[in-house]
């Protein structure tokens, strides 16, 4: 790591080189991101001499004299020419023309290809889109833009996760998608913590350390065969992070600046009735309450949120070396008194040209993160759960303002303002990333078989120290004992990629052909000590030695990773692209015998308009069929191979017995879970078939894939003989099938000198299906879920699915009412709800006129069950809204469970709410089949030109007015149902119980370049 820190400083500080030359040679880039583009045409005027652009934008061209002139060409960009005059280095930059037939993509180990050679199914969306809603989380911004891919945001508050899912759930493990940053995975987890699923508090997943600022574009590879070069780790699908980097300027340094300040107030909370107060205990019960005794609790409690952004980047380089700078810094404040969440960032992007033959690439960032994050959910600390409970007629805020102590209404509740202040969680998080990349070229100037073929050496690492606090006084009820509770975590995480990687490309008038060849060794170490301690001494003093009871745990992981992989493509006519690739990996997760494991895939595409005159069919401007078929895989977790012992104390009766035997060696004995030494990785084949078409030479596209994946030999825990000594053990045994559809179209529906339309649509539909599970298992049970109702995976249902309490009916579906007038309950629980929806759907907009630009984008799902178990709470407390009808009596409509006779029995309003509509009821009652629109943002910007420059420097300002979730369409009767209890650490989503609201934003944001 320090050499690679000086190497980076060197070429930061050094003078840039020059070598004289024949040829004339360059880089080709987009004008509009500064990204290379292979498969440039590059002709000498007038002759037939002419080259291709490899797969990094580079070329090399011998032409007659100073006079040629130069014609750089690509489909989907404006074509250009350069005189050569005296140069021989001509970098072009090449704008965007009005059709993006042949644009250019990221792909898997950071290749840039021609989104039409490709036989699967990636979508990629600059990181202006990605971020254009102001929301600080990269992968919450890719939300409702990408076909196939469903994004759930945690909550509302600082730093909360957000979940991903492409193309369903394909392991009973962790589902989500490996990310990578310029070619170098990342990781992307919660860490290890004390919180439970349905409690504790919203964590943020790591890959919130990426500044989006720095981002240049977003690509999303779904499919097998797409992801296949990554191995057992993609089997979740691949999202890569591309970053802006350094231009030829020139000489001349570039800068850019942008500062925003964003107002936010909670949205879609669940009512209360404002009527009647506190009876006994936690219940509103009560007796009608005077208007001027109702206080407004909820209201009074929030905030107005507010988040400040500022970003900086210098740029600038000339035809040999570049770089670019930047430093970003998030403060934001949260809707919930004390929350908060912090990031600054630093990153520097440098590459230079030592000679005509060797490069040097190199990003690397530096961030901080942390914030207090305030306690959720099922949690007597949870701060929703005892601010919705609360009766009308109990000033919380009077309470605690007293003297900041935790009176409440109700002595097992904290009081919400109270734990936000003394029940903190804080974390603190420092992360590196960064690679450096050596660029061989290895191509003959004369002669050579190959137009480009080049030798890369990349290094890349991933570092970070997390180090988190929780406390909680002597009082608070977040401990059972109510003798105060202190957590210090301290994790560390590094994973180092190496990467071996040859190139090389042959393309003549009829045929092409490409290769990459490449090896990988990865090494990672992640590992944790968390102390807590119990019954704290002295209150106010948080330190370990304070407390009287202390537990200790310690985890690490190692990997050791190693990887062969190839990747090729053979053309025929630019109109038949064959791809094959596939990578083999040995693995220390795996015992020796069986760590040896492949993963192939293959493509085609091909581009049926090319049989035409012209290479159009009427309004139809290009036209491509693909098909694509793949393996990839979902490793375990590391050591599930061996067994392990652990310390025993082996007592008497009478004393407190002994922990080593009479030579003082350590008594031990096997844990509960078997190792397997014969564990393989779950392999998921996926295949696909798809087309793409485009009409009117771009103004209309279409493209539409349908894919089929099977997930086979996942991991189950399976119960063993206990003469083994264990009382389980994990096996390859399970099978889950995702299939579904995807579909994105895009139109420019104006286009004119001063006006445009731009609008894109974008629906996915997956069903997923549990086929196999291993004999005896009926079910496995899914983290998150309460007594009256859980998510399992079960044969033959989907992955998730709800199971809870049900009414017992007659054969005609009438309710079977008991001689209490109530409704009885089947004593086993049934399957009452599937928490992903049918489709989603994302619509986005853009309209221009002049140096004005109008955006707006919607997003939603359709058909997914949601379980409210926030308002079936509080009707049983009798604070929720319904349960202001409580006069009088009522007969539940059903039949008598002993004569079949209809109900007759009538029973009061509080025991209806209370063990009818509430949540002393079925839990399926509060299971809602869910339709959700959400206007997802509005922006509206104005670009303000000086004609002449200001300071010397600056000539124009943007000024952009965006507002975020301002209006929500929705069938879910009370609260919000996007939302995810359990956050992005699990696997369970449609759980609503006392969750932190989401918010909605209104944005202020200036920018200008200079």
């Amino acid at each position: 790591m320090k050499g690679f820190l000086l190497t980076l400083f060197l070429i930061l500080c050094g003078t840039s080189m020059f070598y004289a030359q024949i040829e004339v040679s360059g880089t080709i880039t987009s004008k509009e991101d500064g990204e290379t583009l292979p498969g440039v045409s590059v002709v000498e005027k007038g002759t037939t001499n002419g080259v291709v652009t490899d797969v990094n934008g580079k070329y090399t061209i011998s032409v007659k004299n100073q006079e040629s002139v130069l014609m750089y060409s690509f489909i989907g960009m404006q074509m250009k020419e350069e005189v050569v005059g005296r140069r021989t280095q001509i970098n072009p930059a090449l704008s965007s023309s009005i059709t993006d037939i042949e644009s250019v993509m990221v792909t898997a180990l950071g290749v840039k290809k021609e989104e039409k050679t490709l036989g699967y199914s990636a979508q990629q969306i600059s990181g202006q889109d990605a971020i254009e809603a102001g929301n600080p989380n990269p992968i919450a911004g890719l939300q409702g833009k990408v076909a196939g891919v469903q994004v759930i945001q945690a909550s509302g508050t600082p730093g909360a996760s957000a979940k991903i899912l492409i193309r369903g759930n394909a392991t009973f493990g962790a589902n989500q998608p490996l990310i990578v940053v310029d070619g170098i995975p990342i990781d992307n987890s919660t860490g290890n913590t004390y919180s439970s699923n349905v409690g504790g508090v919203d964590q943020s997943n790591r890959a919130m350390d990426i500044n989006p600022d720095d981002i240049a574009s977003v690509t999303v590879l779904k499919g097998a065969a797409a992801t296949a070069l990554y191995g057992s780790r993609a089997g979740n699908g691949v999202i890569l992070y591309t970053t802006k980097g350094g231009s030829n300027t020139e000489g001349k340094l570039i800068g850019s600046f942008s500062t925003g300040v964003n107002f936010t107030n909670p949205i879609n909370m669940h009512e209360q009735q404002q009527k009647f107060g506190q009876s006994v205990g936690a219940y509103s019960w009560g007796d009608p309450v005077k208007d001027d005794e109702i206080f407004d609790n909820v209201n009074d409690y929030f905030r107005t949120g507010v988040s400040q952004e500022h970003n900086l980047s210098l740029a600038g380089g000339n035809q040999t070396s570049q770089v670019r700078a930047s430093v970003g810094h998030t403060n934001a404040e949260g809707i919930i008194p004390n929350s908060n969440w912090k990031r600054t960032s630093i990153r520097v992007s440098a590459n230079t040209k030592f000679t005509d033959r060797l490069s040097f690439n190199s990003s690397v960032s530096l961030t901080k993160t942390g914030g207090n994050r305030p306690q959720k959910g099922s949690n007597l600390a949870g701060v929703m759960l005892s601010l919705y409970r609360t009766p009308i007629d109990f000033d919380l805020k009077s309470a605690y303002e007293e003297n900041h102590s935790n009176d409440n209404y109700f002595e097992w509740y904290d009081n919400p303002y109270y734990s936000a202040f003394a029940n903190t969680y804080v974390d603190n998080v420092w992360r590196t990333m960064g690679y450096g990349s050596l660029l061989v070229d290895l191509n003959k100037k004369e002669g050579g078989f190959f137009n480009s073929l080049d030798l890369t050496l990349r290094t890349g690492i991933d570092s970070y120290s997390d180090a988190r606090k929780a406390k909680a006084p002597i009082g608070s009820n977040s401990v059972d004992d109510k003798k105060g509770f202190i957590m210090d975590y301290q994790g560390n995480f590094q994973e180092l990629n190496n990467d071996v990687i040859l190139r090389g490309s042959k393309t003549t008038e009829e045929f092409g052909f490409d290769f990459t060849l490449g090896a990988n060794s990865r090494n990672l170490k992640d590992e944790y000590q968390r102390t807590e301690g119990l019954q704290l001494s002295e209150d106010g003093f948080y330190n370990i030695a304070n407390a009287k009871a202390v537990t200790t745990s310690q985890y690490t992981t190692l990997i050791n990773e190693y990887s062969l992989y190839f990747d090729m493509t053979a053309s025929w006519k630019r109109m038949l692209y064959l791809g094959l690739s596939g990578r083999n990996e040995w693995s220390s997760k795996y015992e020796m015998g069986s760590n040896n494991n492949f993963f192939p895939s293959t493509n085609v595409a091909f581009i049926f308009t090319e049989l035409f005159d012209g290479g159009k069919i009427g309004p139809l401007s290009f036209g491509k069929l693909r098909g694509s078929f793949g393996q990839t895989g979902i490793a375990p977790l590391p050591w599930r191979y061996a067994s392990y012992t652990q310390a025993v104390n082996v007592g008497d009766g009478y004393t407190a017995g002994n922990t080593t035997d009479a030579s003082g060696a350590f008594l031990t004995n096997w844990g509960a879970i078997q190792g397997n030494q014969n564990l393989r990785p779950e392999i998921l084949s996926g295949m696909e078939v798809g087309m793409d078409l485009r009409f009117w030479e771009g103004r209309l596209t279409f493209d539409l894939a349908y894919y089929h994946q099977t997930t086979r030999d996942l991991l189950i825990q399976v119960p063993v003989s206990s003469v083994t000594g264990f009382i389980s053990n994990y096996q390859n045994i399970g099978e889950m099938v995702n299939q579904g559809i995807e579909l994105s179209i895009g139109s420019d529906v104006v286009r004119t000198k001063d006006f445009t339309w731009n609008t894109s649509l974008n629906y996915g539909r997956n069903r997923n299906e549990v086929t196999k599970l291993a004999d005896g298992v009926e079910e496995i049970a899914l983290a998150g879920g309460f007594t009256s109702i859980s998510a399992y995976a079960r044969k033959d249902e989907p992955f998730g699915v709800m199971y809870g309490e049900t009414w017992q009916k007659d054969d005609n579906g009438n309710l079977l009412i008991a001689s209490n007038g109530l409704p009885i309950l089947n004593p086993e629980r049934e399957k009452v709800g599937n928490p992903y929806p049918k489709f989603n759907l994302g619509w986005r907009n853009t309209v221009s006129y002049k140096d004005w630009s109008l955006g707006f984008f919607f997003d939603g799902f359709f058909g997914a069950d949601v379980y409210n178990g926030t308002k079936a709470m509080m009707n049983f407390r009798g604070i929720g809204k319904e349960t202001e009808d409580r006069e009088g009596k009522v007969v539940i409509e059903g039949v008598s469970s002993t004569d079949g006779q209809p109900n007759t029995i009538e029973i009061s309003k509080e025991n209806y709410w209370k063990y009818y509509r509430g949540i002393g009821g079925a839990s399926e009652q509060f299971i809602e089949n869910v339709n959700f629109v959400r206007l997802r943002n509005v922006s509206l910007t104005y670009n303000l030109k000086f004609g002449t420059k200001v300071l010397n420097s600056i000539d124009n300002l943007t000024v952009s007015a965006i507002g975020t979730n301002l209006l929500t369409f929705t069938n879910y009767s009370q609260g919000d149902p996007e939302t995810s209890l359990t956050g992005a650490a699990s696997n369970t989503q449609g759980f609503d119980y006392f969750n932190s609201p989401n918010v909605r934003g209104f944005m202020i944001k200036l920018s200008t370049n200079f």
